[in-house]
Formats: structure tokens, C-alpha cells, sequence
């Protein structure tokens, strides 16, 4: 499968291999010329729906979003993968090595659905160098990035950079680089029940969980993801990056569009 999967990445520009981390790297790291702010918790929570919902309030002026990434700069019109350097690289193939294999050990998944989800990281892997070498007014605001699809990925790299295994600065430093995180949480309760609403949008093919998992691995899925956002959110806080708190189980919009623009006038460079 792995030879099918390297195949159907040579179409898109990039190959997959295996890498070993480096017990040492060397300092060349770029900065980021504009602010991402990305949204952070279950799938199901309700990322989405807030964006889209605080976007079209006045804070909407001179921030590129998820959706607009979408529209002027689709994913197979871009080669950023071309601009990292070995740190990068690393990182990056840490990460998707890392995915590949759990996806390939998923049973209940169909080939085409890890297909899919794959070439769908592949992508936000692309959008994030994309990101980190351009510059609008603001910056970024985005409820699909690579914190949020790799999260699992980045608290293991962060495991292993605390052990010592390599530069904790070049790795999940770099991830967080000139990044805000906007973390989500909700009851275990809330997630499933918005998630078995998703089971008939059409729109929403690679993460339908639902059906794919069922209801017993849907609640399994849940709590581990539940897990590992609280995780990402530590972890960020020990890195000192930019976070805010929202609840959105138990807060209402107003109170958290509120939070959003202090969050957001305090963290954008005046």
C-alpha cells in the first residue's frame, strides 16, 4: 500500500519516505511574516460554524480565512513544499509518517476514506508553508490547520523533544512560530450529538465520523480527541504562544465574539 500511496503523492509533488529524526539540527529557521490564528478542539465542536459566524462581524477586515485560502490559492496550484528547508522537512515528515501508519492500521476505514484523508493533510501541510512565507494586513485565521489535524502528532513530538531527543525549538517551536491558538472545548455529550448531525451533510466526506466509526468507536474517538486538545493547549501555554479559552457549550455567542475581538486586539502586531 505504502508503494500506492508514494505514487499517488509523485502526482502532487511530493514524495513520502521514511526519515529518522535528527538527534541535532542546526539553526534555520525562518519567521513567519504573518500572525495564524487557528481554531483548536474536537472535530464537531462547532469550529466552523463560529468562524464563519464571527467572520461576518467587523472583525472579518484583514484576515485571510480558511474559506478564502480555499478560493484564491487551491491546494494543486501551489508548490510551497519546494521552500522548506531540512528542519522543516523533519518536522513535517515526522508528522505524516506518523499519520500514514495509524491510517493504514485503521480497519473500520475504507482505502478510498485514508486516501482521502491523507491527500486532505497533505495538503494543510502545503497551506501551512504557504502561510508561514506570506504576508496580509493580519494574518491567518483558520479552523482547519495543522495544530488541529495534527495535534496527536505534535504532543508525541513534544514528548520526544522534552526527552531530549531533539531541538524542542526547531520542532514544535517552529510549528508554533508567530501562531495563536483559539482552543474549543465542550462536553463529551455535545460533540457526539453535533457529529451525529453531520452524518447526512453531504458536504462533509473525510470527516463524517459517525458512520465510519459507529457509536461505540464515535465515543472512543471523542474522548481521545477531547484528550488530546487539552494537551495541545498545555502545551502551547509551557511555549508561552497566544491562547484563549472559549466554552462554547456554556457560553453564548455574544460572550464569546467578545472574548474573540480582546483576544484578537491583544495578539495582532500594532
Amino acid at each position: 500500500m505504502k508503494n500506492f500511496i508514494n505514487r499517488f503523492l509523485r502526482n502532487f509533488g511530493y514524495e513520502f519516505k521514511s526519515v529518522k529524526l535528527l538527534n541535532t539540527v542546526t539553526s534555520k529557521s525562518y519567521q513567519s511574516k504573518g500572525l495564524i490564528v487557528e481554531f483548536v478542539g474536537v472535530s464537531g465542536i462547532g469550529k466552523t460554524t463560529f468562524l464563519n459566524r464571527i467572520s461576518n462581524q467587523n472583525l472579518r477586515e484583514g484576515w485571510f480565512l480558511t474559506k478564502d485560502l480555499y478560493r484564491f490559492h487551491p491546494a494543486e496550484s501551489l508548490d510551497s513544499l519546494k521552500s522548506i528547508n531540512r528542519e522543516q522537512e523533519t518536522v513535517y515528515r515526522f508528522m505524516l509518517n506518523s499519520v500514514f501508519d495509524e491510517l493504514i492500521a485503521k480497519q473500520e476505514f475504507p482505502f478510498s476514506i485514508k486516501v482521502d484523508i491523507f491527500h486532505y493533510l497533505i495538503n494543510v501541510v502545503k497551506y501551512d508553508v504557504f502561510m508561514r512565507n506570506s504576508s496580509f494586513p493580519k494574518g491567518f485565521m483558520l479552523d482547519e490547520g495543522i495544530v488541529h489535524n495534527f495535534a496527536k502528532e505534535i504532543v508525541a513530538l513534544y514528548s520526544l523533544a522534552k526527552n531530549g531527543n531533539f531541538s524542542l525549538d526547531e520542532t514544535v517551536g517552529l510549528l508554533f512560530k508567530n501562531r495563536a491558538l483559539v482552543y474549543l472545548s465542550a462536553s463529551e455529550d455535545y460533540i457526539i450529538g453535533n457529529l451525529k448531525k453531520r452524518e447526512n451533510d453531504q458536504t462533509a466526506v473525510i470527516n463524517n465520523w459517525y458512520p465510519l466509526l459507529g457509536n461505540d468507536r464515535l465515543t472512543e474517538f471523542v474522548r481521545e480527541k477531547i484528550l488530546i486538545a487539552g494537551q495541545i493547549f498545555r502545551i502551547a501555554g509551557e511555549l508561552n504562544v497566544p491562547t484563549l479559552h472559549l466554552d462554547v457549550e456554556n457560553e453564548n455567542f455574544d460572550a464569546l465574539s467578545i472574548k474573540m475581538h480582546k483576544f484578537l486586539s491583544s495578539v495582532v502586531p500594532k
